[in-house]
């Protein structure tokens, strides 16, 4: 069954990841093509298969990664969006900011460089995020 989106809806996601996106690059109006991102987000929304918040995350990272709405940091803001999705408030991000992002091991970079290059099925980059980042459980 497919579930109905909202325009409301798809723009407030819309904000938080241009929000996030601003939070790793500093640049305004970065995106490229908004309707980019729409589309993502209307088919991640009204899809049942993604109403586990894991799986929304998981779909998230690899649409944003995949399809770049934005000029630059496209990798990064698709983790960063996944993993804010899926932590708590009082929980850590900032790890994967980018004054961090290439002094962490190479390993996430790599998988990241793989999702955008879609080397990986859904599954595997579940099941990476779910192992990677320990999520809460």
């Amino acid at each position: 069954m497919i579930k109905k989106v909202t325009k409301k809806e798809v723009d407030t996601w819309i904000k938080k990841i241009e929000d996030i996106h601003f939070e790793i690059t500093s640049n305004h109006n970065d995106m490229i093509n908004r309707g980019i991102l729409e589309h993502i987000l209307f088919e991640g929304l009204r899809n049942e298969k993604y109403d586990i918040k894991e799986k929304f995350a998981t779909f998230l990272l690899i649409e944003i990664a995949v399809n770049h709405p934005f000029w630059d940091g496209n990798k990064r803001t698709a983790l960063l969006t996944a993993l804010k999705l899926l932590r708590t408030e009082n929980e850590d991000t900032i790890k994967l900011y980018p004054r961090s992002w290439e002094d962490r091991t190479n390993k996430i970079i790599r998988f990241m460089e793989g999702v955008a290059q879609r080397k990986y099925k859904f599954s595997d980059v579940l099941k990476v995020i779910k192992d990677r980042f320990k999520l809460n459980e």
